[in-house]
């Protein structure tokens, strides 16, 4: 199947098949854009978006799948960044927390702290005092520890810190500096389920310590379809299960708090599936036009991944959509036309005289740059 497209922003198409004669493809494009005024996205030029991604590739210590997969069934919602204290001013703990639609996230951040071991007991120390902190797995509960002199690993997360297998050892072990606000470390005893923005490569991939989802419960013999599900959902997401959500049930605004020293990010989404054939309002936003012989059909892509850059007042967006063909060798046309519909702007309920505005400026620089590589995807729109 031939694939063009005339979006001025990195698109993908990959196909393989499914049966005898049966095909099935997947087209993605990805839109980055930066924060404009009144929380407005605004695509930035071709040569400065983020490319799609073809393999897994790591952004400052997150691992970040590939764009294009149908059986991803979520849209990660990824926060890349560290927690930042309000003000910018040293603090000993904060909260963090993520929001957008049936997605809550919620942790709580500590300065770096040690158990000390005296005549007292094993307590951990006083928090050290951060203005930053990262959110990673190497910073939340696991970790290794030893036993009778034998080495053990923590099976939920072996990167973090935190895990004492017994309280000979305890001394100056490292705390946890991201800890689930439910679940607090009281005691070197205690085993709570890890949480981090980023995401975990041991147990903590699909499940929690404890609870409906944790190994034991979805290890019953009734429920073993669900972990397997489960476990294999969590290895095709790039962010945890956590911060994942079905897009159907994504809101309007993603809501970071406590990742900029001035307050609260409350950044507006587009629509989470392009307006095609426009129902209410205007056509908007990227369709799949596809044509297999005499056959004609659209497919309207839908967000299937969110990347936060908060420092950076940066949002990338990846909108994909899957359809499937018969396929018969007599077909005189297997062809894919990827087109945007309406304003180039991802604020399609935005002033409309700002939007006119956006939308000039982006297709005049949508032509040069696609001109300027001698590219077939400026002439004109498809199919």
């Amino acid at each position: 199947m031939k694939f063009r497209h005339c979006i001025a922003a990195p698109c993908s198409f990959a196909s393989s098949s499914v049966g005898d004669s049966e095909m099935l493809a997947t087209v993605a494009c990805k839109l980055t854009c930066r924060i404009g005024e009144r929380g407005v996205l605004v695509p930035v030029a071709l040569d400065q978006a983020w490319p799609l991604l073809n393999e897994p590739s790591e952004l400052l210590g997150v691992t970040l799948q590939p764009d294009v997969d149908f059986r991803r069934p979520d849209v990660d919602v990824l926060v890349v960044g560290p927690a930042v204290t309000p003000g910018g001013k040293p603090a000993r703990a904060m909260k963090v927390q993520i929001e957008c639609g049936q997605l809550k996230w919620e942790a709580a951040v500590f300065g770096d702290r040690v158990w000390i071991v005296d005549e007292q007991g094993v307590r951990a120390s006083e928090a050290e005092e951060f203005t930053t902190m990262p959110l990673t797995p190497e910073r939340a509960y696991g970790g290794a520890s030893s036993f009778g002199g034998m080495a053990l690993m923590d099976g939920m997360n072996p990167a973090g810190r935190g895990y004492v297998a017994e309280k000979a050892v305890a001394g100056g072990t490292k705390l946890p500096n991201v800890e689930r606000v439910g679940e607090l470390v009281r005691t070197w005893e205690d085993r709570p389920s890890p949480i981090s923005t980023g995401r975990f490569m041991g147990g903590a991939m699909g499940f929690t310590s404890s609870g409906p989802l944790s190994v034991q419960e979805l290890g019953k013999p009734e429920r073993i379809c669900d972990m397997a599900e489960r476990f294999m959902q969590a290895g095709l997401q790039s962010s945890p299960l956590e911060l994942t959500c079905p897009a159907k049930k994504l809101g309007a605004e993603l809501l970071l708090r406590g990742f900029e020293a001035g307050g609260d990010l409350r950044w507006k989404l587009p629509p989470v599936r392009a307006n095609y054939p426009a129902v209410i309002g205007e056509a908007w936003g990227p369709v799949a036009h596809v044509a297999v012989g005499a056959l004609r059909s659209a497919f309207p892509l839908a967000i299937s991944r969110i990347v936060a850059l908060p420092s950076h007042r940066v949002l990338c967006l990846t909108y994909s959509t899957s359809f499937r063909w018969m396929f018969e060798r007599e077909q005189a046309e297997r062809s894919c036309g990827l087109v945007w519909h309406g304003a180039w702007t991802l604020d399609p309920w935005a002033d409309r005289a700002e939007i006119a505005a956006i939308d000039a400026r982006a297709r005049a620089a949508d032509r040069a740059a696609e001109y300027g590589r001698g590219s077939a995807a400026g002439q004109g729109v498809l199919p």
